[in-house]
């Protein structure tokens, strides 16, 4: 009798003690013969990583394209880590290429690995127009960097998981970015970026941009502008996602959208509505009644806690 999906997951769960290295997880693709024929948006960061996927996926939806989104942690179902159009996949799927992954590797993956190709097996079967796809920590040794991004962005760089990452702002923004590749766009947003950073991009000549050089965003009383020397748009809707670094979040994507145009053009109309659209289960969720309730999500290592506020 085939595995559910929670037999599968407690599985992938049990390997407190084994770590993957990247070339057994890169092994395991190649057995499985997965190779992306979509273009992947890579895009890692401290904060604002998630919101920036969601942005990208709403916007290219609105505009029809097919858009596969990886994303993590998820809130209340694993199937939200693997959407198709913001629609989480079905448990026989999951189930389905879960077993696939399992099946191929001699030792277990864990969660985190298993799901990242899982993704990929999901995305290729329904032959996506485009992925978006989040870091999970860090960058240079992710799971999610084992396939080339057509472009790769940082959301943001903060003092984040320094065990594995290292103990100053350098390091850390040095292995985010490891997501960068040669001669492809390589976008940084957020405030206080590392030399490091832009000193990595250039050695191996990615493209870069970078926020408030290359492309920025002004701040109007009820609404915004995005501005860069190709592409401006002015009078742009306050994003739907609630928080004042969500414009550097949107501005992000936005500049992203700039450099894929060619392929996946959007107009000012899709944009507009992307970002009035754009949810996040938890963001600064604010509920339907009276008294106006904010659902707000607190990540701290492996505990997902939820807390409510009146705003």
């Amino acid at each position: 009798m085939a595995a559910d999906k929670q037999q599968l997951i407690d599985k992938l769960l049990a390997t407190d003690n084994y770590s993957a290295p990247l070339s057994e997880v890169k092994q395991i693709a190649e057995k499985l013969r997965i190779t992306p024929q979509y273009p992947i948006v890579l895009i890692g960061g401290t904060n604002g990583k998630g919101s920036t996927c969601a942005f990208l996926t709403t916007i290219l939806s609105n505009a029809g394209y097919k858009v596969g989104t990886f994303t993590s942690p998820h809130v209340f179902d694993y199937n939200e880590r693997i959407c198709l159009n913001n629609n989480p996949v079905s448990d026989s799927e999951l189930e389905d290429t879960l077993s696939q992954v399992i099946a191929a590797s001699e030792k277990n993956l864990g969660l985190f690995k298993s799901f990242v190709l899982a993704s990929h097996l999901i995305f290729s079967e329904h032959k996506v127009d485009i992925a978006i796809v989040e870091v999970g920590i860090g960058g240079l040794n992710d799971a999610t960097n084992i396939f080339t991004p057509s472009i790769s962005a940082i959301s943001s760089i903060g003092m984040d998981h320094c065990e594995l990452l290292g103990n100053s702002i350098e390091e850390i923004g040095l292995n985010k970015a490891g997501i960068f590749r040669s001669n492809q766009p390589a976008l940084i947003a957020g405030s206080n970026i590392p030399e490091s950073v832009i000193k990595y991009a250039q050695s191996i000549n990615a493209k870069l941009q970078i926020i408030n050089r290359d492309f920025s965003y002004n701040r109007q009383q009820i609404s915004w502008d995005f501005i860069s020397e190709s592409l401006c748009y002015y009078g742009l809707p306050m994003p739907s996602l609630r928080g004042n670094e969500q414009l550097n979040n949107a501005a992000l994507s936005i500049a992203i959208l700039n450099n894929i145009r060619n392929r996946f053009p959007v107009n000012l109309g899709q944009i507009k509505s992307g970002l009035l659209q754009t949810s996040l289960i938890g963001r600064f969720q604010v509920l339907p009644g009276t008294p106006k309730l904010c659902l707000i999500l607190h990540i701290i290592r492996k505990q997902l806690r939820c807390s409510y506020k009146i705003c």
